[in-house]
């Protein structure tokens, strides 16, 4: 990271590693003409945002890896939250004013999973498989993509977080994103803890 960078600077013993360092040329390379580097180490360019794994299932920890990286980019860096069941409105104002008030996280999104039954039209915020209106199995999930709600899947069929497996017969969202979607941690209701839902 950027700090044990900074501090590498100041002298190797620090961190006890006493290593000689010796630059040579690798084999095989070659200069290559014109490559430009934006930023110098006085003015550093820095990246425009950091996403810190979904799959985390501690929401403590999650926030607080969000709250120590967001600074180190330069915008768009954003602590999505997927919620897996429906939060009243007076929760969802506790859980972000409890995130702003204790740690340093510039921008939260609240992402609800919705489920729709194509035979009856009902429809639930959550994950459902089956329709808990009219029993059916013909359900689409959708969640947010990157600003906008679609399908990820229509009647899923197989689903497994550890290998990353989430198919149905109809598959919206491509293979590798359906797999991230799938290993994310989803919020319920128990993560949240009391002072959210008091």
């Amino acid at each position: 990271d950027l700090e044990f960078v900074d501090d590498l600077k100041g002298g190797l013993r620090r961190f006890k590693l006493f290593r000689s360092l010796v630059l040579e040329r690798a084999e095989g390379w070659r200069e290559i003409p014109d490559i430009y580097v934006s930023g110098t180490r006085e003015r550093p360019f820095l990246t425009s945002g950091f996403q810190p794994p979904f799959s985390e299932k501690s929401l403590t920890k999650l926030i607080y890896v969000s709250a120590h990286t967001q600074n180190y980019a330069t915008g768009g860096s954003v602590l999505h939250l997927f919620l897996g069941e429906k939060l009243a409105v007076a929760q969802k104002k506790k859980l972000i004013r409890s995130i702003f008030e204790n740690y340093p996280v510039k921008y939260v999104t609240l992402t609800p999973t919705l489920s729709r039954c194509n035979s009856c039209g009902f429809k639930v915020v959550g994950e459902k498989l089956r329709c808990p209106s009219c029993g059916s199995d013909d359900m689409t999930v959708y969640s947010r993509v990157i600003g906008y709600f679609r399908p990820v899947a229509r009647r899923v069929f197989a689903k497994d977080p550890e290998k990353g497996l989430y198919e149905g017969a109809e598959n919206v969202w491509q293979d590798s994103r359906r797999a991230d979607w799938v290993s994310r941690g989803i919020l319920t209701l128990s993560d949240l803890g009391d002072e959210v839902l008091e």
